[in-house]
């Protein structure tokens, strides 16, 4: 068995310890801001593929003519979003976006973001019954922000819905 003398003594010394600690202060300051804009840039994400499965689904409900019993001639299903958090899941017999003209199929459901992120410009967005086709009011594209950065959805005449970098 091997001893050490007497006067070799174990432990670290204050200054040693103080040193690893700045260390560590120093490198979790580092990387507490990347990690911010880490999660940001995943709320933000998440956001969009939110819209993107939503204006799917919606489009499906086109396709399908789900829940079309509840007009005589229904001819569009659509989603209308209100330029916030939120927006509402319509079926309308005209391409108008206006309470009144268009049902809210789904008020207790109503498609709502994640992580603070908003929809940046308002207008409806149809699915034709007959093809699964679009058409808009608010143009083709549906702007997903959130604090100050921006993720783009663009929906094309034929259906095509992709996601892009905003222009």
């Amino acid at each position: 068995m091997l001893r050490l003398p007497s006067s070799v003594k174990h432990g670290f010394t204050l200054i040693e310890l103080l040193i690893v600690i700045s260390i560590l202060a120093i490198l979790t300051g580092a990387v507490i801001p990347s990690f911010n804009k880490y999660t940001k840039d995943q709320n933000l994400k998440q956001a969009r593929e939110q819209v993107i499965n939503d204006l799917r689904s919606i489009q499906n409900n086109a396709l399908v003519g789900a829940e079309a019993i509840h007009f005589s001639s229904p001819n569009y299903w659509g989603i209308h979003f209100l330029a916030d958090q939120e927006y509402r899941f319509i079926i309308s017999p005209s391409e108008t976006c206006a309470w009144g003209v268009y049902t809210d199929m789904r008020p207790q459901n109503r498609g709502k973001l994640p992580g603070g992120a908003a929809i940046k410009n308002s207008g409806c967005i149809f699915f034709s019954f007959k093809n699964g086709d679009s058409s808009n009011t608010n143009g083709n594209l549906v702007r997903v922000e959130l604090s100050g950065s921006y993720l783009c959805v663009r929906v094309h005449n034929t259906g095509l819905i992709v996601s892009e970098e905003c222009p």
